[in-house]
Formats: C-alpha cells, sequence, structure tokens
C-alpha cells in the first residue's frame, strides 16, 4: 500500500541523495529553480495498493533532478493492461502537487486512444492544455479552433507556447501521455518523429530554464518495443523506464477486498462470499492475465450472477460460471470488427496452442500456422504484416506478447529470436469463435482426441513389451519392432497434420 505520506517519504530520500550528489560535485550544480504555489489538481486517491517500488522510481526521475536544474526529459512507464500504470501516475503527480508546494507547477493528463493519429494526438494535449487554468487557457483554447488547418509541427509549437506559459514562475510541469501505443498505429504521421518532436520541445524549454518531464503511458516499452529513429533513442536513453510487473495474486486479491469496503464502489453492495471465493478470483486473474480492471470485472459479475439466482452468498462456482461468461464476451468483441487477416492470426495461434499444448509461440511458428488458417486459395500477408496484426491484438488484449532470447549456441523450441505470443483467452474458445469454415475446428479436435488415444495406447504398448520380455524375449524383440513402426508412422501423421501447410 502507498499513500501520500509514503510518497513524501520517498521525495526527502530522494531529494537528500540528489542534496549528497550536488554536494559532491558543487562546482557542476545548476541553479535550484524556485516554484510557483502548486497548481489546483482533481482529488486523489488516498492510497495506491501495492506498487512501492515503481512508486519511488518515479519519484526519483520526476524529482531527483530539480536541485540541478534539470528534469528527465521522458520517462517510459509501460506494463500490461490493467496493471496500474495510468492510476499511479496519477497519485504520484497529484501527490507531488499536493505534498510540497515548489515542485509540480501542474501536469496534464492525456489519453491518446481517441486521438487515433500523430496530429490527432498533438490536438489532443491542445485541448487539454486549453482546459485547464494557466495563464493563457483563452489563447491555447483559440489554438485548437485553428490546429486542424496546420501542420503537426505548428499543433506542436503552440503545445511549447502553452507549456511555457504554465511554467512562467518555474517549477516542474509533467505531461502524462496515456495509451501512448495509440500513436503508433499511425503509420503515415511518423510516429518517431512526434516523439521527436515532444523531446526537442522539452529540450527547448529546459534551455530557457525550464522544467518539463513527459511520462508516456503504454503497454511496451517505447524505446525497445517500436521502430523509433536512432536520434530519438538516443535522446531517450535506456534508464528513464519504469516497467509494471502483472499484479500477484495477493496483490489483486487486496485490491478486491479494498474496492469491496469502499461504500463508493458496487462491489461494496455484493452478497457475502464463501470463504476462499475472493482468492479463487485473485487466482484465477494472477494466472491468466495479471489485470485488476478485469478481477474486479470478474467478482461484479459473480455477485451479478449470484443475486440473479436468489443465492446469499457468492461461490466459487459463480466465479467460475463469470469467467466463461467473460470469455465468451471478449472472444465476441474482439473479433466484432476484425478483419479476415486478424481473425486468422487469432486461429493460428489457438490451433498451434490446443494441438501442441504449449502457451507461447514465436512469431515465425504462428505465421506457419497463419498460412494453415488461412488455407492454400488465399493469398497470405507479408511475415512484416502479420507481426504487426499480431501487436495489434497485443494491445487489444487477446494475446499477449514477450521479447524471446534462445538458449545461447542454439535456437529456441519456440522458434528463434524477436517475439512470441500467447492467447489471454482459452484456445478451444477462440478456435470455435473464428473457425473459417464449418467442422473446421470440430476436425482439429477429432484430431487431437485421436492423437492422444494413440499417446495412452503406445504407453500401454510399451509397458506391456516390458512386463513381457522377461518371459518371452524374441516375442519383445518383435513386438518391440512393430511398436516402433507404428509410432514413427503416427508420429509422422502428426507432425504433418501440426505444421503442414493445408492440413486441417
Amino acid at each position: 500500500m502507498v499513500d501520500r505520506a509514503d510518497i513524501e517519504r520517498m521525495i526527502a530520500e530522494v531529494e537528500d541523495e540528489a542534496g549528497r550528489m550536488v554536494a559532491a560535485a558543487a562546482a557542476a550544480m545548476g541553479p535550484v529553480v524556485p516554484g510557483p504555489a502548486a497548481t489546483t489538481t482533481t482529488a486523489a486517491a488516498a492510497a495506491v495498493v501495492g506498487r512501492e517500488a515503481e512508486a519511488k522510481e518515479l519519484v526519483r526521475l520526476l524529482v531527483g533532478g530539480l536541485a540541478r536544474g534539470r528534469a528527465t526529459p521522458f520517462v517510459s512507464v509501460y506494463g500490461r493492461s490493467g496493471s496500474g500504470k495510468t492510476t499511479l501516475v496519477k497519485f504520484v503527480c497529484e501527490s507531488l502537487a499536493s505534498c510540497n508546494s515548489g515542485r509540480l507547477a501542474g501536469h496534464v493528463a492525456v489519453n491518446l486512444r481517441s486521438a487515433r493519429t500523430v496530429f490527432g494526438g498533438a490536438c489532443a494535449i491542445l485541448r487539454e492544455l486549453g482546459g485547464g487554468k494557466g495563464p493563457d487557457a483563452a489563447a491555447v483554447t483559440a489554438a485548437v479552433a485553428t490546429a486542424a488547418t496546420t501542420a503537426t509541427a505548428g499543433a506542436m509549437d503552440r503545445v511549447a507556447h502553452a507549456v511555457e506559459s504554465l511554467l512562467a514562475r518555474g517549477g516542474l510541469f509533467v505531461l502524462v501521455l496515456d495509451e501512448f501505443d495509440s500513436v503508433f498505429a499511425d503509420r503515415r504521421g511518423r510516429p518517431s518523429d512526434f516523439v521527436y518532436r515532444l523531446l526537442d520541445m522539452q529540450e527547448r524549454l529546459q534551455q530557457k530554464g525550464l522544467l518539463m518531464s513527459i511520462v508516456a503511458i503504454s503497454n511496451r516499452a517505447v524505446l525497445s518495443g517500436y521502430e523509433l529513429d536512432d536520434r530519438v533513442q538516443s535522446r531517450i536513453g535506456s534508464a528513464a523506464e519504469v516497467p509494471f510487473a502483472a499484479y500477484s495474486t495477493g496483490d489483486v486479491a487486496r485490491l478486491l477486498i479494498a474496492a469491496a469496503n469502499d461504500g463508493s464502489d458496487t462491489l461494496a453492495v455484493a452478497p457475502g462470499c464463501d470463504p476462499g471465493v475472493i482468492e479463487h478470483c485473485a487466482e484465477i486473474c494472477s494466472d491468466e492475465h495479471g489485470d485488476a480492471r478485469r478481477a474486479f470485472e470478474l467478482f461484479r459479475v459473480a455477485c451479478q450472477l449470484a443475486r440473479l439466482r436468489g443465492d446469499n452468498r457468492v461461490t466459487k462456482a459463480h466465479v467460475d460460471e463469470a469467467r466463461d461468461q467473460l470469455q465468451e464476451d471478449r472472444v465476441r468483441a474482439a473479433l466484432a470488427g476484425a478483419s479476415r487477416h486478424a481473425r486468422a492470426a487469432c486461429m493460428a495461434l489457438a490451433r498451434i496452442s490446443y494441438l501442441t499444448g504449449q502457451e507461447w509461440h514465436a512469431t515465425s511458428v504462428i505465421y506457419g500456422q497463419y498460412c494453415i488458417a488461412l488455407g492454400a486459395d488465399s493469398k497470405p500477408l507479408t511475415y512484416r504484416r502479420l507481426s504487426e496484426i499480431l501487436r495489434e491484438l497485443a494491445d487489444a488484449g487477446v494475446a499477449e506478447s514477450s521479447a524471446l532470447s534462445p538458449p545461447r549456441g542454439g535456437i529456441s523450441s519456440s522458434g528463434g529470436y524477436g517475439t512470441r505470443y500467447r492467447l489471454t483467452l482459452a484456445p478451444e474458445l477462440m478456435g470455435k469463435s473464428c473457425s473459417p469454415a464449418p467442422g473446421w475446428w470440430e476436425g482439429i479436435e477429432k484430431a487431437k482426441e485421436q492423437h492422444d488415444m494413440e499417446v495412452r495406447i503406445a504407453h500401454r504398448r510399451r509397458f506391456e513389451i516390458a512386463h513381457k520380455s522377461a518371459e518371452d524375449p524374441s516375442y519383445a524383440q518383435s513386438a518391440a519392432a512393430i511398436a516402433r513402426s507404428v509410432d514413427m508412422q503416427h508420429r509422422a501423421w502428426w507432425e504433418d497434420f501440426v505444421w503442414r501447410e493445408g492440413a486441417g
């Protein structure tokens, strides 16, 4: 649990450390920046469950250089959806504004998901700045009205002017850009150039003695997760990152309990729970995705099911039923507007996961399965384009991605270097929902059932041969030869079914 007292303690620790560094290098010390009264902000949460290490690192990056007149240009806060990134960033910014005046001149949070384009992102930043109470708010609002007729560069110049007005009396301004992944979907708008303009704006302000930090919140690290120009990567650096791991079972359970005890939350009116229900809900969510928002939704639906059935208590059975219902809803939502190739990519992941029993698969493996799902009569997309579709599926929460690093001296069984993916939904559910033809997935299920049966028969056959070998060695040798032949024939059939294009 991180509350404002913890933030104050973290600030003191960071400033003490910075003070020692400044004392040790007094000759290189920049001027201390005087700050105005803190900008009025909306009410913040009283505390944040967990995330103390992430909070301290974010405080260090935002506050650590102020005594030397420096600000961290760009902070990449990244992690899977529902891991508390946005909640913590806003909590830290609001706490910095309220704990002590002078450190934070103000902060603005902009959600870029609705922007859709790079230029739209610049205009969204302008709108948020114009909606504030800064000295030039009216001028910024007027600029927004004409921004649609200007280039992105002109819009970013207006952003710089607005921020400069806010920083006229000193202090640090924090620009929080949530859903930062969204701008990288605009290939024509040159997202890398957009990031460069943000960094250039920050540098120009710093040259005037005005301090600004940009905090980008995304599902993947901005530096390594996206294609950026060398000039951008060199300016960002590698140290200004705050990764968020998925919530643990204990964290999810504490979040659910805290929400249930909050009178303003709908969970507070839930029926009573059987022992272990919240822990069961937390285990499901931490094992599958670690998404706190989905944990809340799972528990809500379980409570709704209990009420609909007239049950006085929520049981584990309600949670399991809610899980199945939510998975079906997520599959329908994910496939509602999906293209034929995106559906084939989902089918590829479902097929290989179901047949092999493995969760993670390299992009190269998925591409081969995608060609199978698409069919021999259809022209597949390029490998690069499928990689983009897989990234989009990961951003949408349908899949999860991670970097793939093979063991030293060889290639991994998952397919080599690059990125690997896994479904966040049950393969059977996804496969039935996006089957390219009637009976296609049923054929896969029958093949898997036949394979499993053959494996069981082979195990039993080897056991019988080993048992009889002591009584009749000649029988054992001939039986073993026949068994090997049968096993090889089945393995050849199974390998062909799983991996050959056109199989299934």
